[in-house]
């Protein structure tokens, strides 16, 4: 959630193993003014650590802003769904060979 007031200054990337996955293009960041952003992604993790980063900066030189950022964690889809997961997000344009 970016609050309002932010006016687009405020800016927040997720990664995971040290990768940017959200926004999935590399180099851009979320930042936004008076928006609730509502996903339902699926971000499959396969590898140890699971640690998810929030990385979150303002480019306001006058006020301090606070972003919300919330995930629901559901348990493992079969390998099958996960197959399905992945072709759905190469069509979207969403997949990358280096995540």
């Amino acid at each position: 959630m970016f609050p309002a007031g932010c006016v687009g200054l405020a800016h927040m990337v997720v990664e995971y193993q040290s990768r940017q996955v959200w926004p999935a293009l590399p180099g851009t960041s979320l930042h936004w003014d008076d928006v609730m952003i509502h996903v339902e992604d699926r971000y499959p993790f396969e590898e140890e650590p699971f640690d998810v980063v929030i990385k979150t900066w303002n480019l306001d030189d006058t006020y301090d802003h606070t972003l919300t950022f919330a995930v629901v964690v559901d348990p493992a889809p079969p390998l099958g769904e996960m197959e399905d997961l992945e072709a759905a997000l190469r069509d979207l344009g969403l997949w990358s060979e280096e995540i």
